[in-house]
Parts: C-alpha cells; sequence; structure tokens
C-alpha cells in the first residue's frame, strides 16, 4: 500500500456509504484532509468557504478531493457538521484521526492539510490559507506558492507528542485554546 491509501487505509466514508480510496489515488489528485470540529466558531466560518471552493473545483473538473477528520465531541455534533459537507469523511472517533493529527503535527484547526493523491507527499500544511486566499479554486493545486502558516510548533505552543495537547483554534487575532485528547 503507498500514495494516500497509506494514510487513509482501503476506503473512507461517503454519504452514501464506503468509498474505495483508489477512486482518488491517482496521478493529478490533490487530497485535503480537513481537521475541524462544530464546536470551533473559526472552522464553522472557514467550511462554508472550503465547500465552495470544493464545489467551483469539481464543477471546473479539477481533481481534488477532500477527507474530514472531526474533532467533534459527540456523534450528535459530528453527523450535524458533516451534514454540512459534500466530501467524504473518516467518521466520528476513527483512529485514523489520531493519527493524522499526530503525523502532521495539527495544533489548530481548522487545519487543511493538502497532499499528493498518487504518493501521500504532503504539498502544503497550509490549505486554510490557499483556499481563503482563492476561493473560486482559480490557482489550484496552488503547487509553488509557499506556505504562509503559524504552527504550534514553530512557535512554541506547546506540542505534547502523547496527544493530550494543547491545541488552539482561529488565527492570530481570534487565538482560543481548547484541549484534545
Amino acid at each position: 500500500m503507498s500514495g494516500i491509501k497509506e494514510i487513509l487505509g482501503e476506503t473512507v466514508l461517503g454519504k452514501n456509504g464506503p468509498v474505495d480510496v483508489d477512486s482518488f489515488a491517482e496521478e493529478g489528485y490533490v487530497v485535503g484532509l480537513y481537521f475541524s470540529a462544530h464546536w470551533c466558531p473559526p472552522c464553522r466560518s472557514f467550511t462554508p468557504k472550503l465547500v465552495e471552493c470544493y464545489k467551483a473545483c469539481r464543477e471546473a473538473g479539477k481533481k481534488f478531493e477532500v477527507v474530514f477528520l472531526s474533532l467533534d465531541r459527540d456523534q450528535k455534533s459530528f453527523d450535524e457538521y458533516y451534514g454540512e459537507m459534500p466530501w467524504l469523511t473518516v467518521g466520528f472517533g476513527s483512529d485514523v484521526k489520531t493519527s493524522l493529527s499526530q503525523k502532521y503535527s495539527v495544533c489548530s484547526i481548522p487545519t487543511l492539510i493538502l497532499v499528493d493523491g498518487a504518493t501521500g507527499e504532503t504539498i502544503s500544511t497550509d490549505g486554510r490559507n490557499k483556499v481563503a486566499s482563492d476561493p473560486s479554486g482559480s490557482n489550484f493545486p496552488w503547487s509553488g506558492i509557499p506556505d504562509s502558516h503559524w504552527r504550534c510548533h514553530h512557535r512554541n505552543f506547546g506540542y505534547d507528542p502523547t496527544f493530550k495537547r494543547r491545541c488552539y483554534y482561529g488565527d492570530a487575532r481570534t487565538l482560543s485554546l481548547a484541549v484534545v485528547a
């Protein structure tokens, strides 16, 4: 197993059941790993922008898929929030979310990690700003545009490898703290 399948496994969940990861594990696909939660105000603000960009890219025939990795606190919140999203998910409470949060050192939400569907290589850890600055997706796949992110491990916000860590969400103006187990 290689590429995105190594990251996500064989299947993810769509609105109508399991989806084979092979359907977007091919050359030219960009996969957005979207870490977000219903309870997070900046997430609730960014999600509609990502939906708009996702739909614009797909309608233009661009190979873009998003997989939601929920940090919601309960199934009901997950279901309500995922109901607003047109893409895929690993499901509520998935161990995949935990391992990928650690792999990508996710310490703030919303976070959108962009990876190559064929190779699994990281394209960008700053997908949120790329989407925010290009909501129509006209510059997709945003390669060659440098990341401008601020991350906890760059600012000493206290990454804890046991994954019981202090996580920050929002931007520099609206920084808030949440504990993610």
